[in-house]
This record gives structure tokens, sequence and C-alpha cells, in this order.
């Protein structure tokens, strides 16, 4: 299940139309992906109890902070919308008898720029380093 958007709001909230049309569970699917990735970039974090799942858990409402919903809704449209071939994008179609196949060939940024913004303030850059010192004494030059 979702935590940081709802299907509902992605109907609510998105300006990409060809999203609005697609069935809840189509966007579940598409959410939990743009959760993954959201999670994925904020950074390290440890989870506060076993079952949790997500960076920010939502167990209400307003738990979940505005930047992270918005992010998520960003994410979902971006990875939505990667398969649509823009100008600048190569198409290669082959069409045998009644079957045709159509590739479009493009490498997107994985987060946009609009999502990158949302969760700065979000990120973590550093995780948890182990080092070893030996005490200067015992060194040898």
């Amino acid at each position: 299940m979702s935590t940081y958007i709802t299907p509902a709001q992605i109907k609510e909230k998105s300006r990409v139309e060809s999203l609005l049309t697609e069935t809840d569970e189509n966007l579940e699917k598409l959410i939990l992906e743009a959760e993954k990735l959201v999670d994925a970039y904020c950074g390290f974090w440890e989870k506060a109890h076993k079952d949790q799942e997500r960076l920010f858990p939502r167990k209400h409402e307003e738990t979940v902070p505005q930047e992270i919903s918005d992010a998520a809704l960003a994410m979902a449209e971006h990875i939505f919308l990667q398969g649509a071939p823009s100008a600048s994008d190569e198409v290669t179609e082959e069409r045998i008898g009644g079957y045709s196949y159509k590739k479009t060939v493009a490498v997107p940024e994985v987060i946009p720029e609009k999502v990158k913004l949302l969760l700065r303030g979000f990120r973590k850059l550093t995780g948890k380093v182990n080092i070893k010192l030996t005490p200067w004494h015992s060194r040898t030059c």
C-alpha cells in the first residue's frame, strides 16, 4: 500500500491528463516505485520499527511532510511519462504483417530536478562509517 500519496490524490493533483485515466491498481504500482526512488534519493536511514517500509511512515494524514507527497507525485508523473517519446528521442519502428514494434531510445534522468529541489531538506548525505585507527605511537613511518 502506498504511503506518501494515494491514487485519489494523484487524480486530484496531477496535471498529466493521461495519468488521470489509469486504474487505481496501476497508480498504486506507480506510486510504490516512486516512493522507493524518493527514499533512495533521501539517503541512508534507520528504521524505527522492523515493519517500517518507508522513510516517512504514515500513521495519520499529516505525518508525511507536504514536500514528500509532492515529490512522490512528481516522481510518479516522471516514471509514467518516461515511456512517452519526445521530439528529441530516437524512434525505431518495425512492422511485419499485422504485428508492429516500436522502440524509443531515450536516456532520461532518474530523479528530475523538480524532485531534487523538493527533497533537498530531507536528503541525508552521510551514513555510518566505522574507522579503526591505530594509536599514533604504534605507527611506523
